[in-house]
């Protein structure tokens, strides 16, 4: 019997399993695929032989009958963030992205996203948050479904919101905490 566990940085990231294996017979393995994590290589066991560590999936051999170790390691896949301060008072905010290994997501007007759980405002307004995988899209606007900001290029961190006008604007926390609510 070979134990098989998922781990990213030594952390357990999905219930370990049981699968049987043949006595000195090849037997292939495969990691599967985890939402939100790539796979990298595999550790083997004492007494465990493959000619590829870094395969998947791995073919494997074992010396006798008994009970063996293998590990799959994994990445996690770094996450980006954008931040979308509310100051028109939309009552639904979408994001639109594009141009990255997701292609589109979903389509106009985009995703719904919702004020941050926490209750982040900057001055009146509620802070929206949106996060995806690194390189997933490349442009963003926010939108109602009418009413739309500009087409902005993703910066992971940034805080866009409704300039005056035509007047689009982003930039840091404090960048648009001093333009939407200024110090009296």
């Amino acid at each position: 019997i070979v134990k098989i566990s998922y781990k990213c940085d030594e952390d357990d990231i999905e219930t370990a399993t049981f699968q049987e294996v043949g006595v000195s017979t090849a037997s292939a393995i495969a990691a599967p695929v985890i939402a939100g994590y790539n796979f990298s290589n595999w550790t083997l066991g004492s007494g465990v032989q493959s000619a590829d560590a870094n395969a998947n999936p791995i073919s494997i051999t074992t010396k006798a009958s008994g009970d063996y170790t293998l590990t799959a390691n994994y990445t996690e896949i770094p996450k980006t963030t954008v931040y979308f301060v509310n100051n028109k008072n939309w009552s639904k905010v979408n994001v639109y992205g594009w141009e990255g290994s997701k292609g589109e997501n979903p389509g106009w007007p985009g995703a719904d996203i919702t004020a941050n759980t926490a209750g982040e405002k900057i001055g009146e307004f509620d802070v929206y948050s949106y996060t995806v995988e690194v390189g997933s899209y490349n442009k963003i606007i926010f939108n109602d479904g009418s009413a739309q900001t500009a087409n902005f290029l993703w910066t992971d961190g940034k805080y866009y919101y409704m300039g005056a006008a035509t007047d689009y604007a982003g930039g840091t926390k404090e960048d648009v905490t001093t333009a939407v609510a200024p110090d009296p």
